[in-house]
């Protein structure tokens, strides 16, 4: 890759940057729990469901910044044509991450997970 010498009275005044993530989409249930692993028992005193996933949770991360110049964070996936890959392709978009590189495909939904959160920060994910 050759690199032209450019002018600095040419270059934009802000660089525009787009950040393409790769990576497993994953749907969470989580379930936080008031005592430790030490108590052995407890109870559930809070759920919800979420879309995360490491690739996900960054670029979401990075399309807020938008900083220092705007930022365009992008998935590169396959999301399944279900009602959760439906469900998932919309959160993307709520959180401004680019779905153009996404193709909807049967059968490849987000992973579902169950993470079990304990009163002192403990978390277990199965």
């Amino acid at each position: 890759m050759a690199s032209v010498p450019m002018r600095h009275s040419r270059l934009p005044k802000r660089w525009h940057c787009m950040i393409i993530g790769i990576g497993c989409l994953a749907y969470d249930r989580v379930l936080v729990t008031a005592t430790t692993w030490a108590d052995g028992k407890g109870r559930i005193v809070r759920q919800e469901t979420r879309f995360g996933g490491n690739v996900r949770n960054a670029l979401a991360t990075i399309a807020e910044l938008d900083q220092p110049a705007p930022t365009t964070a992008a998935y590169l996936a396959t999301i399944g044509t279900s009602n959760l890959g439906t469900q998932a392709t919309a959160d993307l978009q709520k959180h401004r991450i680019d779905t153009t590189f996404v193709e909807r495909v049967a059968g490849a939904d987000p992973v579902t997970s169950t993470l079990i959160i304990t009163a002192d920060g403990e978390r277990y994910v199965a």
